[in-house]
């Protein structure tokens, strides 16, 4: 007899479309700058430079760009915040005033390639562990892999690319390009083959461009040596004065309408998306970025709500996404990979109409009377399998499976978009249906 496909294995990357339109981002190129207002992030861009020609400071940064804390009993320094010029001079610093130091809890964006490799030279030779609860990306990991026991939480994002250069005024660029690279092979790589990291790995790391990032999952680190262990994560209280408190991520949420909302229809969900602002922050996100986290979130936890809308609502949401797809760019296939999985992903820039838009619709949704009743699994099922039958002819044969799921995403869409509005509306419930049951999982 012939085995059903899963649901969700058949549909699950279909649920990338819901991702690409309900997730539409701002994410700007990592200097320090102002953001619109109309902008909102999924998450801070990953930040790999080379460093200039002097990349020693005479000075450290201060705490509003990195915090260096040490925990109440000596045992943990913390580092959150982006790994910039006069990093490693800090870093040095508080450790040499603590020598009872076993662990370094890591919550950065990245950064500098020099000084994240001192600061990863000096955990390896004092045989430290590390840990990463939220996120570390671009030269942080060459501090996260140079533990001795090498752990992160089950929710962190560990973050991968080549490093870019920075190019100083009056600095010709492609010397600059060219010191990237070299700095990339004799520095960037070399914590890594310290730690006894799998090649294969390495390639896939160091071959994913500067502007995207490569997001492995926990197995695959662990079956690279990348990490030790599995974590149940939350292995360490962060102390006072790293990130924002709760009462502080509340009042950034709710000066807002659209959360002050969230708050009155959906407390379970705002608690839980104040304490992601608080995280956020504790692994050295700025504040503005992490409340622009926290709206994808929302989204994400909202599409239960969304497939159960009344008939005109549900139009409305649809007519949207098709929009935000068509100005939408390529993603690339890691990023998409990430989409089909509702996780967060750095993007392009959005119309500030079509974000106003989208929380119109939200203010309305969480204001509606929605059907009783989500679309139980096999009936989602049945439905997108009677409304768009086989699998879509973009997969081609050679594709990789994130390729595959990515072309069958955006293919899907496209067709569903030419069926009649009440067939279109029962496929886009079921897709929704779907979506809300991976948020879950």
């Amino acid at each position: 007899m012939t085995r059903k496909p899963s649901p969700l294995h058949r549909f699950g990357a279909l649920c990338a479309i819901i991702a690409i339109a309900l997730l539409p981002i701002a994410v700007e190129a990592a200097a320090p700058r102002k953001r619109a207002p109309a902008k909102r992030i999924i998450a801070p861009p990953p930040v790999t430079r080379t460093p200039s020609p002097t990349p020693f400071s005479a000075s450290e940064p201060g705490d509003d760009k990195l915090v260096i804390k040490l925990s109440e009993d000596g045992k943990t320094i913390f580092l959150s915040g982006g790994i910039v010029l006069g990093s490693y001079r800090k870093f040095a610093r508080v450790l040499g005033t603590a020598p009872d130091v076993k662990n370094v809890h890591l919550g950065s964006p990245g950064g500098l390639v020099l000084e994240g490799f001192l600061i990863a030279a000096l955990v390896r030779e004092k045989k430290l562990n590390t840990y990463a609860e939220v996120n570390c990306a671009s030269s942080c990991t060459q501090i996260l892999v140079s533990g001795i026991d090498r752990a992160v939480s089950p929710r962190a994002l560990i973050g991968f690319h080549k490093s870019g250069p920075v190019v100083e005024e009056g600095e010709d660029a492609a010397a600059a390009k060219e010191a990237a690279k070299s700095d990339q092979d004799l520095l960037f790589k070399l914590p890594f083959q310290r730690a006894g990291v799998e090649n294969a790995f390495l390639e896939k790391a160091f071959s994913t461009p500067h502007d995207d990032i490569w997001n492995p999952s926990l197995d695959e680190m662990l079956a690279a040596r990348f990490l030790t262990r599995r974590s149940s994560g939350s292995e360490y209280v962060v102390p006072a004065g790293i990130g924002i408190t709760r009462a502080e991520a509340e009042s950034a949420l709710l000066a807002e309408p659209v959360w002050q909302l969230v708050k009155e229809k959906r407390a379970e969900l705002f608690a839980d998306l104040t304490e992601k602002v608080v995280r956020q922050t504790q692994a050295g996100v700025t504040r503005a970025d992490a409340v622009g986290i926290a709206y994808p979130y929302l989204l994400a936890g909202l599409a239960s709500d969304i497939s159960r809308a009344p008939e005109p609502l549900l139009e409305s949401f649809f007519d949207l996404t098709l929009q935000q797809i068509s100005i939408a760019p390529e993603l690339s296939v890691s990023s998409c990979a990430r989409l089909s999985k509702m996780e967060q992903v750095s993007g392009k820039a959005i119309s500030a109409e079509l974000i106003t838009r989208e929380r119109m619709l939200i203010e309305q949704l969480l204001s509606a009377r929605l059907q009783p009743k989500l679309m139980t699994t096999e009936k989602a099922y049945s439905t997108l399998e009677a409304a768009l039958g086989s699998q879509s002819l973009a997969v081609k044969p050679g594709m990789s499976k994130d390729e595959a799921a990515c072309a069958d995403s955006k293919d899907t869409m496209a067709r569903m978009a030419k069926l009649d509005l009440k067939t279109r509306n029962r496929a886009f419930r079921a897709l929704l249906s779907f979506a809300a049951q991976l948020d879950q999982n």
